[in-house]
């Protein structure tokens, strides 16, 4: 559903696709964090840190992000590019404080500040992506990100196993960060604003003043809010599902490095096909539906399979393989259910929930897997019913 805003936009003809912006700043949405939390945080032990302190810090991650969601995106509703970049440069000065001084607390503080930061800078990015591209394109676009997303967590999990291993915490913290640099560099000449919010001041502001009454109608109304919440409990679904495997890599097999890499080419065969996936399904919405289903009865099975089991990794995998289609239809649903100037708030109140409950991903770490995969896969069923309120 596009606002008179957006179709203005549209009309107008400003849904112009500058390639080489939107690659290079899709490279936040791609950021590595999470996955290199995972793999290199057993260092930490040799800084001295205890398994608790390194936990604790992990869930300040989680914590920061869901905090940012609530309470600082729906604050920067309006142009794309100022705040990411902004939080970019914010995340960059917590990596190097983390980097510079590893005690527990710095950690901790740190952990929150970047969750608050990385994590809604590479979510204000997949709106200025996808506003910038016609809607026909738009899911094909976010396939082409996530792909990225994909072949990232291979070479985490790859290069943090031979080429970096060897690294202290520090560096190697440092070292999958430093590609921030070169979009903190190159991103505001490069990486074009969107559409909806480069126009003249005259024709923004009558678009506004003319859906200012329509927006009052869907924050307040029924139709709004049961949408609302119906898409805050499928964000921490896919949220929780998806790192809630990716923190439980350990567990699913001996080798962490290896399950990071399997669970990285699966990503990247989902993601290739999902757009054409996802048509074939018969739209965003029938897709979510099925996907969360198809993840449930995956990750239900587990519960039944031996521990550390090739075929328990097997099952996980293909439960992963639909989150994955899921992790891109919440995404297109936000920019197909609400009008461009509520996408922040309702990405924001989605978010609060979904970190919230995410934060509990690293836990699932502590379970063996053939526990923590039904958890997710009983997620994954409710979220299926909560998908229907979306049709």
């Amino acid at each position: 559903m596009a606002s008179d805003l957006e179709k203005g936009t549209e009309a107008s003809g400003r849904v112009k696709s500058p390639f080489l912006g939107l690659a290079l700043i899709s490279i936040v949405y791609a950021s590595p964090s999470i996955n290199v939390l995972v793999l290199n945080s057993s260092k930490l032990e040799d800084q001295g840190f205890s398994e608790t302190q390194i936990a604790a810090g992990e869930c300040c991650f989680w914590l920061g992000w869901s905090c940012a969601s609530g309470l600082l995106l729906p604050q920067l509703d309006g142009p794309r590019k100022p705040p990411i970049f902004t939080l970019v440069a914010v995340a960059l000065t917590m990596v190097t404080v983390q980097c510079m001084v590893v005690q527990p607390w710095v950690f901790a503080v740190s952990m929150f500040v970047l969750g608050g930061s990385i994590n809604p800078a590479g979510q204000i990015t997949s709106f200025l992506i996808q506003e910038n591209l016609a809607p026909e394109q738009r899911n094909y676009s976010m396939s082409a990100v996530n792909v990225l997303c994909s072949i990232t967590v291979c070479l985490t999990g790859t290069i943090c196993g031979t080429v970096t291993k060897s690294m202290s915490w520090s560096l190697e913290t440092f070292f999958w960060y430093s590609q921030l640099f070169v979009v903190l560099a190159l991103g505001p000449y490069l990486v074009p604003e969107s559409p909806v919010f480069s126009m003249k001041p005259s024709e923004s502001t009558h678009l506004v003043e003319e859906n200012s009454v329509s927006a009052v109608t869907l924050l307040c109304g029924e139709k709004f809010m049961r949408k609302m919440a119906a898409t805050a409990v499928c964000w921490a679904a896919v949220v929780t599902g998806y790192y809630g495997l990716t923190y439980s890599a350990g567990d699913l097999s001996p080798n962490i490095y290896l399950n990071m890499v399997l669970s990285g080419l699966v990503d990247l065969v989902t993601y290739a096909i999902a757009a054409w996936l996802i048509a074939c399904l018969g739209g965003s919405v029938q897709s979510q539906l099925i996907s969360f289903f198809m993840a449930a009865a995956a990750l239900l099975i587990c519960g039944l399979l031996p521990s550390g089991s090739v075929t328990l990794m097997g099952v996980a995998l293909i439960g992963r393989f639909w989150l994955n289609v899921a992790f891109q239809t919440v995404y297109l649903l936000i920019v197909e259910v609400f009008p461009p100037e509520l996408r922040y708030a309702a990405m924001g109140f989605a978010n609060v929930f979904a970190r919230a409950v995410g934060a509990t991903s690293p836990l699932l770490a502590l379970l063996p897997a053939t526990v923590s995969c039904p958890i997710l896969g009983l997620l994954s069923l409710v979220a299926c019913g909560c998908t229907t309120f979306l049709l």
